[in-house]
């Protein structure tokens, strides 16, 4: 029977997107993302949106984001089971990306290929997918307003809102560079 540390390290795998090691990925997943965010803010600012509007907004988008594992899950497949010898190559560079896998009972630090690189790339923008998919819902499961009135905390709404588009943005700009990588990237060392 697997232990609880292995079923854990298993369900979670999705996520070992963001534990890759280079030099530059922090920029996709935090910076350009978080950019993002405050640009939307100010825009919402200047667009005099309130927070009901924001709240009604999050809840189009995550019935908009429900439809994206299916495509995930297919460009995952297709990368998974891609006919090119040199996709499984070590990626080159300097400090190419590694990232620390489980094998038996000991953690492995691994460069990473290519295929590999965007099998976890696109299994993390599923897993992504379908936690904003669900966490669209919150606001009008919970009752988040009424009438155009908040029925909950500030805070809640503020953390809720600052949580959901900053996981929207880094879908967004994770998606554009796994585009960028296959649609390019992938053709040349």
């Amino acid at each position: 029977m697997k232990s609880f540390r292995v079923v854990l390290y298993q369900i979670t795998r999705p996520l070992s997107y963001l534990s890759i090691k280079h030099e530059d990925k922090y920029l996709y997943d935090w910076v350009f993302p978080f950019s993002i965010l405050i640009l939307g803010v100010i825009a919402a600012y200047f667009l005099d949106l309130n927070l009901v509007d924001l709240i009604r907004f999050s809840t189009s988008l995550g019935s908009f984001v429900s439809n994206l594992p299916g495509f995930f899950i297919a460009a995952l497949a297709a990368v998974a089971t891609f006919n090119r010898k040199d996709i499984d190559k070590d990626m080159v560079g300097e400090r190419p990306p590694t990232v620390e896998t489980l094998i038996g009972d000991r953690k492995v630090n691994m460069v990473l290929t290519r295929r590999r690189f965007l099998c976890m790339l696109f299994s993390y923008l599923t897993a992504l997918s379908i936690v904003l998919s669900i966490i669209g819902f919150i606001p009008t499961s919970f009752v988040f307003f009424e009438n155009e009135e908040l029925g909950v905390s500030l805070i809640t709404v503020l953390v809720y809102l600052i949580a959901f588009y900053m996981l929207f943005f880094q879908l967004i700009v994770s998606t554009l560079y796994g585009l960028y990588y296959l649609g390019d990237r992938v053709h040349y060392s």
